[in-house]
């Protein structure tokens, strides 16, 4: 009995803890101790013991496919969209993820703010909207990312500060897509640039379309986690999250009806 729950506690960090590091899923702590703690009891029963070996064998071999070769390329295509500036009434910046302490924004927030700062500064809108959190994303003692963002702007611009609206208390992207439709339908604007994450684009393009954003012209941030030619498997590794991430995200948004 030992040696089943010993080589179940091991399968539930192959197939849970590992790959959602690999990943960055964002499990908790108590996620992966609770997923051990289940895989080991269910190897004590052979049925299930055999099921475990045969979901490692399969994610592993799967797993190979993808850091490989470049199997992911059609996808990460199809995820893609990519469009030309055009003048806009408002350069919509999604958010990421920040630091409370620091007060500054994570990564990829930096790398959309800025690029939504450029179209402004190239003249392409005279609105720059950001979003602000919900307070339960990250506590009430976090500042707001629309803060943040806000901050920074006027590190880059002291002397030509940007018109700044904010998105309040969205949680994730379809929070934002609605916010967002909301604010158009009040100012009676007509089009927006829609700055996120390569990647992500698609998914939150049409989630604006369809909160009736009028026209969202995407204007994508490049991903430089991995290079899209996945030449290498760390790229296809990094390129394999990404996938994960938003093929969950958007599966989501047909579930709960926010995409048709």
């Amino acid at each position: 009995m030992l040696r089943s729950l010993t080589l179940g506690a091991a399968l539930g960090v192959a197939l849970i803890v590992l790959p959602g590091l690999l990943l960055n899923v964002g499990l908790t702590d108590r996620v992966d101790l609770l997923a051990i703690l289940v895989c080991a009891v269910c190897a004590v029963r052979r049925a299930l013991r055999r099921m475990l070996l045969t979901s490692f064998v399969v994610v592993y071999l799967v797993g190979a496919l993808v850091v490989l070769t470049p199997v992911l390329t059609p996808a990460l295509r199809a995820m893609s969209v990519v469009q030309l500036p055009e003048s806009a009434d408002a350069i919509v910046v999604l958010g990421s993820s920040l630091q409370c302490e620091r007060e500054l924004l994570n990564t990829v927030g930096q790398e959309r703010l800025i690029r939504g700062l450029e179209l402004w500064a190239a003249g392409y809108a005279p609105n720059v909207v950001v979003s602000a959190q919900a307070p339960e994303l990250f506590g009430a003692n976090c500042p707001t990312m629309a803060q943040t963002a806000k901050a920074q702007a006027r590190r880059l611009y002291p002397e030509r500060f940007p018109v700044m609206l904010e998105l309040p208390g969205v949680r994730d992207t379809f929070d934002e897509s609605r916010a967002a439709a909301a604010l158009v339908r009040a100012r009676q604007w007509r089009r927006v640039l829609l700055v996120t994450s390569a990647w992500h684009e698609w998914r939150a393009k049409r989630l604006f379309e369809a909160a009736g954003v009028p026209e969202v012209i995407a204007v994508p941030t490049p991903d430089r986690s991995f290079d899209p030619a996945l030449p290498t498997p760390a790229d296809r590794l990094g390129a394999l999250g990404v996938v994960f991430h938003e093929g969950i995200a958007t599966l989501r948004e047909y579930a709960l009806g926010h995409l048709r």
